[in-house]
């Protein structure tokens, strides 16, 4: 059994105000702003050969006395395991000052998040689970494993009512919806999974496929029972759902997509100088990533693709930039696959289930003209430019993205101007 005990800041809290004056002593210390979860873990224990994991995590709230607090903090490895004596006494003196300053209660609450995952069937997990007052679980989200041509997915199904499937894209994995799948979860059965070669997923050897990426998507919710569906798709996670739409129709109840990054689409018309400009991009992002600097590699993606300069520190958690690293390899499997950007438009024109085209005004401007192509060529969609959103709304802006989705899945259609 593997159990771990975190403290969890929160905008205002003792936690929050103790790690900045760790990292004024310690600020090379990587584990600041952290939400005590660790999917990590699960690919560490199935690399170990441990087969039926179960993982489940909790929010408490602690009482510390003011000089069990400072005992604490003094203890930690950015303190005692990092400063001398010296910068030890000094850090533990001005917490105990900011203490009586800041933070006069004695003893102080603080919230806490503990999980355990012992060996044993089956490979379930309560995730993110809130606990309230009465210790009664606020929201409590299934994980869980299912083998899908011959891949292992990790998969979390929460909430109830018409399926609603979300794929992810590049470089991440099924925690960047976790802005969005309570709320949604309250109107549909939400389905988030990480792809083959990304998260707690398997990561087969040798060179991957976008059509396996796409009979993947169909596959697990064919196993699940959830056909037909509502499949929402973002960047990649786009790209996968428009060629499972060409496969498999039959799984789908709506297809709504954002941003897909399609652009060979732009050859041959009088785009393409946009279309040399990504590459360029995209080039020296994977240049990067033979070198093996992952953690460059991935920087570069963000504030030259995907986002803006800046990004990677102002927009992304620690917890995010850590997925990124982890997950950079699975994009060089991306970026060598030939057919990863293709799409063959004859064939989307046949799908005749309602479908909803986004992209975002703060977007890069080579995204636009792709949604464009694509949505002229489904027969039964709508295209709609959302006001503010950028690359992945459903984090910049998670409460129009929701009602958006609800909207159009409930009505097919979006309901714009959004």
């Amino acid at each position: 059994m593997i159990a771990h005990f975190d403290w969890l800041p929160a905008k205002g809290n003792v936690v929050e105000a103790t790690e900045e004056l760790i990292l004024r002593y310690t600020p090379t210390w990587p584990f600041a702003d952290r939400a005590g979860l660790y999917p990590r873990w699960l690919v560490d224990l199935q690399t170990a050969g441990f087969m039926g994991i179960e993982t489940f995590s909790f929010d408490v709230a602690e009482r510390y006395s003011h000089e069990a607090w400072v005992g604490r903090v003094r203890a930690s490895a950015p303190i005692a395991g990092t400063l001398d004596s010296e910068g030890v006494r000094a850090c533990s003196d001005q917490l105990a000052v900011m203490l009586r300053a800041s933070f006069a209660k004695d003893p102080l609450r603080r919230r806490t998040g503990c999980g355990r995952s012992p060996p044993g069937p089956p490979v379930t997990s309560r995730s993110s689970a809130e606990i309230d007052s009465a210790g009664k679980s606020i929201r409590e989200v299934a994980m869980s494993v299912a083998r899908i041509n011959g891949v292992e997915l990790h998969y979390e199904l929460s909430g109830s009512g018409e399926p609603l499937v979300l794929v992810h894209g590049s470089w991440g994995d099924h925690h960047n919806w976790d802005a969005v799948v309570s709320p949604l979860a309250e109107s549909f059965r939400v389905l988030a999974y990480d792809r083959r070669g990304h998260g707690a997923s398997e990561r087969p050897a040798g060179q991957g496929s976008v059509f396996e990426d796409a009979d993947d998507l169909a596959g697990l919710v064919d196993e699940l029972g959830l056909a037909p569906a509502h499949i929402a798709g973002n960047s990649f996670g786009a790209a996968i759902v428009l060629r499972a739409a060409t496969r498999r129709p039959e799984v789908f109840r709506t297809l709504i997509a954002h941003e897909p990054p399609l652009f060979p689409l732009l050859a041959g018309t009088e785009l393409e100088p946009a279309l040399v400009e990504v590459q360029r991009r995209i080039d020296a992002v994977t240049r990067l990533l033979e070198s093996g600097d992952d953690k460059g590699a991935a920087r570069l993606f963000v504030e030259t693709v995907a986002f803006a300069p800046g990004a990677w520190e102002e927009q992304l958690t620690p917890e995010m930039r850590e997925v990124f690293i982890f997950n950079a390899p699975t994009f060089l499997d991306e970026v060598r696959d030939a057919d990863a950007l293709q799409m063959d438009l004859d064939a989307l024109s046949g799908f005749d289930r309602p479908a909803l085209l986004t992209s975002g005004t703060e977007s890069a401007p080579f995204f636009r003209p792709v949604v464009d192509m694509v949505a002229e060529s489904l027969p039964q969609c709508e295209r709609v430019t959302v006001d503010g959103a950028d690359h992945v709304p459903h984090v910049s802006i998670p409460e129009r993205y929701v009602e958006l989705v609800r909207t159009f899945a409930h009505t097919g259609r979006s309901g714009a101007p959004v």
